[in-house]
């Protein structure tokens, strides 16, 4: 066993050996290489040919020179900054300082920002009132646009159909007085009477002077057989319109009806 152990350490060694050796010859070489190379360089830079130059010129750093820009442009800026301020050991630029001047400065920026926020707030309004403007334009254009569907509609008899767009153009503008006395019109023709009264009272409470609405309650009113009523009617609007036709002859109508009764007692005598 002492024999082996003796053998195996006599081989390593040997390998150390041969290994060692190994590495001694790659140092060797690597320092001729590096004579070589260096040797190359002195020959280039003697003999300046362009192509040792081109061989061993290193190529420039890129953005070089806009970094040495910005970090110059930064460090003035840091000197400006630091200008700006004073320092409070600067007991001499303190004396110096117009607090007055600083104050004023600092409320005529205060004033400019909010003359500024009410002339944003002021045009906000502005535009509000443009679109609620346009959106009422909008609402009454389409309540017309009703009235003449019903308008139509009454033409050609169909009075229900009349009357519901009669009905969605008081939606849309209810102070219109035409819109009323026109669903009047065509509630006296399905003989509702008593709606086309009211309708008519709604016509006249925005518009007194409107002769139509006269005429239209009178003769709803006539139906009602509120003949007193519905003689004034006429009347108010043969006022208004002096020579007009109809109320003159819902006038006599009204006379003819209203004389009283004769009645011939007729003694029989045996």
């Amino acid at each position: 066993m002492a024999a082996d152990k003796a053998l195996n350490l006599q081989m390593q060694v040997r390998r150390n050996t041969e290994e060692l050796g190994d590495f001694l010859k790659d140092l060797d070489r690597w320092e001729d290489d590096i004579k070589s190379k260096d040797e190359d360089l002195k020959i280039s830079k003697t003999s300046g040919s362009t192509v040792g130059r081109a061989c061993f010129r290193l190529p420039p750093v890129r953005n070089q020179a806009k970094k040495k820009k910005v970090k110059k442009n930064k460090d003035v800026s840091k000197d400006q900054k630091m200008k700006s301020r004073i320092s409070s050991y600067d007991y001499r630029s303190w004396d110096k300082l117009n607090v007055d001047e600083l104050i004023n400065d600092l409320e005529e920026k205060e004033e400019m920002e909010t003359l500024t926020s009410s002339d944003d707030g002021d045009g906000d309004e502005m535009l509000d009132d443009d679109d609620e403007q346009a959106e009422e334009e909008r609402r009454l254009q389409r309540a017309l646009l009703e009235k003449d569907k019903g308008n139509d509609f009454f033409k050609i008899g169909r009075y229900k159909e009349a009357i519901n767009c009669y009905t969605t153009a008081m939606q849309l503008d209810p102070n219109n007085a035409i819109f009323p006395a026109n669903r009047a019109m065509a509630l006296l023709k399905v003989e509702r009477h008593g709606a086309a009264e009211l309708d008519c009272d709604l016509a006249l409470s925005l518009d007194y002077s409107y002769t139509k609405a006269y005429l239209r309650r009178g003769k709803a009113r006539s139906h009602l057989n509120k003949l007193h009523e519905s003689l004034s009617d006429f009347k108010e609007a043969l006022r208004l319109e002096p020579g007009n036709k109809q109320a003159q002859q819902e006038i006599l109508n009204l006379k003819q009806v209203s004389k009283p009764c004769v009645i011939f007692c007729v003694h029989v005598s045996y």
